[in-house]
């Protein structure tokens, strides 16, 4: 009996890891860290030891503007590769729609 809750808790272990890593609609956005997708830890860590930004900033380096920091929390670092590539979702918007970001001097 007991075997049996361990297989079953096994299996979905393993069904919820899948899902993470190639059914989720952020699995084609690169991870900050290998543990990005499943826990919010990496993220936590960081900001705790107060290193948010530098780290940040070497994951866009290395992986481009749009980055996965937790299971469902994405950073972006660029107005034109980022942004608009995530707000638009293949819908073209009029230039109004972008105002907000005048407000961050990013427009």
């Amino acid at each position: 009996m007991l075997l049996g809750v361990y297989a079953l808790l096994f299996v979905l272990l393993i069904v919820y890891i899948a899902n993470k890593v190639y059914l989720s609609p952020l699995s084609k956005i690169p991870a900050s860290h290998w543990s990005a997708r499943f826990s919010p830890i990496w993220s936590l860590w960081v900001r705790y030891r107060g290193t948010e930004l530098s780290e940040l900033v070497k994951a866009h380096r290395k992986h481009g503007p749009i980055v996965q920091v937790g299971p469902q929390d994405i950073s972006i670092s660029s107005y034109q590769d980022g942004i608009r590539k995530v707000y638009d979702a293949g819908f073209g918007k009029p230039s109004s729609f972008y105002s907000f970001f005048n407000y961050y001097g990013l427009v």
